[in-house]
């Protein structure tokens, strides 16, 4: 009986270190997380995370939402951009199309040298989740280990609402 419950118990073991982690967001639990994914072949993770950014009952955008990029691990977040919260919307771009057969959602920023972008894109031919970092002419791309995490907030506000509403109000400005 010993035996066979050590066995098993091994081979718990064994099966659960074989799976792919679950991304543990870099956000807090009063705020909102827009985006998370593990970085594949790392133990860093990329989250994007705010507040709500929509006021529903009068349907405009809230004017002190906030938005950051963190990028590290769990317990040593590397980058946080912007550091402050305050006017940090204003600091991001973002775009999407919606071709024929598939499409983008990208949302970025430029911090010193180097632009940043958190990238979802769904072609027939190209399939990438992740974070796009170039600094003159080279680029890297850090793909997410699987579908990122993007969940619904309020009423369907998340990620791909966030970006579209930011990337409508740029061209709006131009």
């Amino acid at each position: 009986m010993k035996t066979f419950l050590i066995s098993r118990l091994l081979f718990l073991f064994f099966l659960f270190s074989c799976l792919p982690s679950i991304a543990g967001t870099l956000c807090k639990k009063d705020e909102v997380n827009y985006f998370t994914c593990n970085i594949k072949s790392s133990e860093k993770v990329v989250s994007l995370c705010g507040s709500n950014y929509w006021d529903l009952e009068k349907r405009i955008l809230i004017t002190d939402a906030w938005l950051q990029y963190r990028f590290g691990k769990p317990n040593n977040v590397e980058i946080v951009f912007p550091t402050e919260k305050k006017d940090s919307l204003a600091k991001f771009e973002a775009e999407y199309y919606h071709p024929y057969h598939g499409f983008l959602h990208s949302i970025g920023f430029k911090n010193g040298g180097t632009n940043y972008s958190i990238d979802v894109v769904e072609t027939e031919t190209t399939t990438f989740y992740g974070v796009t970092v170039k600094r003159g002419n080279k680029t890297i791309e850090l793909a997410c280990s699987g579908m990122p995490s993007t969940p619904r907030v309020v009423s369907g506000i998340n990620f791909y609402t966030l970006i579209e509403e930011l990337a409508d109000k740029d061209n709006d400005s131009k």
